[in-house]
């Protein structure tokens, strides 16, 4: 029994969708929730999601790549409106905090450039790492796609990259580092997902699909790397049969509530991700939110209203980054990726 590749693409914002909430639960461990030792053990787990969203992204560039190429404005057209995707929200959302840190905090004119640019992530690890990582990986991709149409074994070029990224990402790392290396290398053992979703997206428009059977090995894979390896390292095997059994799942529940539900929140993913940093960072600033206040003990009000007011604010922020995009830029950089943008 083969598992059709195309329900990577059909399911692909309810996908999305599960990842965002996945990321927000396990940033309540970042936020210091204190929780039962099992509970985050298991949220932990939770920034999979980030290997869902670099799976399905890489699914969809290869697609978006290919028409790139068949169209007027070619890879040029094709970064800009990625690069607008992420920007424009980016902005609109955590640029007034950056000016609001900068004059708070009193900080330098250099410190609120590489904050607000997001340099500070690859120098002090300080930021959305995701947004910073994504931006270099957009201009990587035309690189890459020719690359990939000019060797004939594509398998044997994709197994090199996953292998060279997972020989890299055992570089220890440091979460407080200032290291440039240790924070590429951090990005660089998240990228085999990438490279897994677009040999996906290739099989698929061979008209190849793969076998069922491919989940458990690929979640005993997992199980098995953690022994031997730094687990994010194996994430790209997770994040293979993870896709794979929430489109099946998607496939099911098709014309029930809750997949309208995931599907919503996979549109709004980006400003999700974004307003969850947003209000980490802003309600830090409250005293009665401290982890020491007596009315915070457990810091489950603190993450709490990070939560509710992430996700209320996210919902509006989409609705404004629209509108800027398409009234100024001409384009609709917050809707989620189509198979062929």
């Amino acid at each position: 029994m083969n598992f059709d590749l195309e329900d990577i693409s059909k399911w692909r914002t309810e996908i999305m969708g599960i990842s965002a909430i996945m990321i927000l639960l396990c940033h309540s461990v970042v936020a210091k929730v204190e929780l039962p030792n099992i509970v985050t053990k298991i949220l932990v787990y939770g920034n999979l999601g980030v290997d869902i969203f670099l799976l399905v992204s890489g699914f969809g560039m290869f697609y978006s790549c290919r028409y790139a190429t068949a169209t007027e404005g070619g890879y040029s057209k094709w970064l800009k409106r990625r690069l607008n995707r992420i920007i424009i929200p980016y902005i609109v959302i955590l640029g007034p905090y950056w000016i609001f840190d900068f004059v708070v905090n009193s900080r330098s004119t250099m410190e609120f450039m590489f904050r607000f640019t997001m340099l500070s992530f690859w120098t002090k690890h300080i930021g959305t790492w995701y947004i910073a990582m994504l931006i270099p990986l957009y201009f990587i991709v035309p690189f890459w796609n020719k690359i990939f149409i000019s060797v004939q074994n594509k398998w044997v070029l994709v197994l090199f990259m996953i292998i060279l990224n997972m020989i890299l990402g055992l570089h220890s790392f440091e979460s407080d580092s200032n290291s440039i290396i240790e924070n590429i290398v951090f990005c660089l053992r998240r990228l085999p997902s990438f490279y897994v979703g677009w040999y996906l997206a290739y099989k698929k428009n061979n008209n190849i699909n793969i076998s069922v059977l491919s989940i458990p090995v690929f979640v005993g894979i997992f199980i098995i790397g953690q022994l031997f390896l730094d687990r994010l390292c194996w994430y790209w095997t997770a994040a293979i049969s993870t896709t794979m059994i929430l489109a099946e799942l998607f496939k099911l529940i098709q014309n029930m509530t809750i997949g309208k539900i995931f599907n919503i929140v996979g549109k709004h993913s980006l400003e999700l991700y974004l307003t969850n940093y947003l209000f980490l960072f802003l309600l830090a600033y409250v005293p009665s939110l401290s982890t020491n206040a007596s009315i915070n003990k457990g810091n489950y009000i603190y993450y709490g209203l990070v939560l509710i007011f992430g996700i209320v604010s996210a919902f509006i922020y989409h609705l404004l980054c629209k509108s800027i995009s398409k009234n100024i830029i001409g384009g609709t950089g917050c809707e989620p990726f189509k198979k062929n943008s």
